[in-house]
């Protein structure tokens, strides 16, 4: 067997064992009941930036009962949809966000919800994953979709053979190999809540893991995770022990402790650590 058809062999069974956990795994949220509605998936991926996905369920529905098409956002003033949007916080800025996007939608649409990736990208607020994910989840279009779980599993899965922290770009490239043309939609939500169920920040679930098989960060021992990962982020930023513990406001038996492996931080530590590296704390706890 070539290297070409085992490389496919490998993507195929990859593809399978995502799928097949998709079947009795997959969260349930109202939105993912819908196909063939981009609106409501809009609707959706606006609910859910900076907040979580349990709190966009909750003022979900009421939102569409409300606001049942574009046309009802262009005539509602900004104080009713900050009313609706008020559960989720940010209420005033995700209804001004939302204005401006139902007066674009209306004026340049005609008040649809465009079907390709170059006129979804030009809506105001709308980033490469939401127009990504309304072209899968709504127009059944095979494209794969990248948000910060699904770029910590494929960091994690293929960690050997990417650089020690590769970009975006890297990511989106590698799921779109791997994404099948059928049952994306099932593989896009899988990859999706594999990060949030499994493949945590911190403490992931390996076990559990349908992709444990490919995994390079599945086959490291728990130990030696936690052992040099700091050490390496430190040193990269020239840091000696001390200097690192006076930065962070921890003591340096503290870091000693991290670095050897032999003590796991508390959240509040894993923060002032995480700033004084200028990484967010989900980088800082999945290194470690």
């Amino acid at each position: 067997m070539n290297s070409t058809n085992r490389r496919e062999d490998i993507k195929r069974d990859f593809q399978q064992a995502l799928l097949t956990w998709a079947k009795s795994n997959l969260r349930d949220y109202p939105w993912r009941r819908t196909k063939n509605s981009a609106y409501k998936i809009l609707v959706a991926e606006l609910l859910l930036k900076r907040t979580t996905a349990t709190a966009a369920a909750r003022a979900y529905n009421p939102f569409i009962r409300k606001f049942p098409t574009v046309n009802h956002l262009f005539h509602a003033t900004e104080d009713e949809l900050a009313g609706t949007l008020e559960p989720i916080g940010l209420s005033k800025q995700r209804a001004h966000a939302i204005k401006e996007l139902a007066q674009v939608l209306i004026q340049r649409y005609e008040g649809q919800v465009p079907t390709t990736l170059e006129k979804l990208y030009d809506l105001p607020g709308i980033g490469d994953y939401a127009a990504r994910a309304i072209m899968s989840f709504s127009h059944d279009t095979p494209l794969a979709v990248v948000d910060g779980n699904v770029e910590r599993v494929l960091r994690r899965v293929f960690q050997d053979q990417l650089v020690k922290i590769p970009n975006r770009a890297t990511i989106q490239n590698i799921v779109d190999d791997l994404l099948p043309e059928n049952g994306h939609r099932n593989f896009n939500f899988a990859l999706l809540d594999l990060g949030s169920l499994i493949c945590r920040p911190t403490r992931p679930s390996c076990y559990k893991c349908p992709l444990q098989r490919w995994c390079d960060y599945a086959r490291i021992p728990q130990d030696t995770r936690l052992s040099g990962r700091l050490r390496g982020l430190r040193q990269a930023r020239q840091l000696s022990l001390l200097e690192l513990a006076k930065k962070a406001g921890v003591t340096k038996l503290t870091i000693i402790n991290m670095e050897a492996g032999r003590t796991y931080p508390r959240k509040e530590t894993l923060r002032k650590i995480a700033r004084v590296l200028d990484l967010s704390i989900e980088d800082i706890a999945e290194r470690l």
